[in-house]
């Protein structure tokens, strides 16, 4: 049960639809309460104090440690999807697959 996850069952398109309606509806109320001056000061102050926040924790070590972790684990995964699988396959197909990308993007 604890391995359930609903949006994991959810197709592909409608996980799309409700992740722009949700992107877009945040947009809607940012941009209405930002016409607001009294919304307008509280969205200024919240962005400083998250500009403070994200300064702070970004110079804590142990956020800094966390931060290393995570994209040497992030570089590693990279490694073994892409290196090692670009060396399985078949060189001369990849650069036929490279020109054709280039071709598509030419024109």
């Amino acid at each position: 049960m604890q391995n359930f996850s609903p949006i994991n069952i959810l197709p592909t398109e409608m996980t799309e639809q409700l992740a722009n309606y949700l992107a877009q509806t945040a947009v809607d109320v940012v941009s209405t309460t930002y016409e607001d001056d009294k919304g307008r000061k509280i969205l200024d102050n919240f962005s400083q104090e998250f500009n403070q926040s994200l300064r702070r924790e970004l110079q804590d070590e142990k956020t800094l440690g966390e931060l290393q972790s995570l994209v040497s684990d992030l570089l590693e995964e990279v490694k073994l999807n892409y290196i090692q699988g670009g060396l399985k396959s078949d060189p001369v197909q990849t650069f036929t697959e490279i020109n054709s990308l280039r071709g598509v993007r030419e024109s």
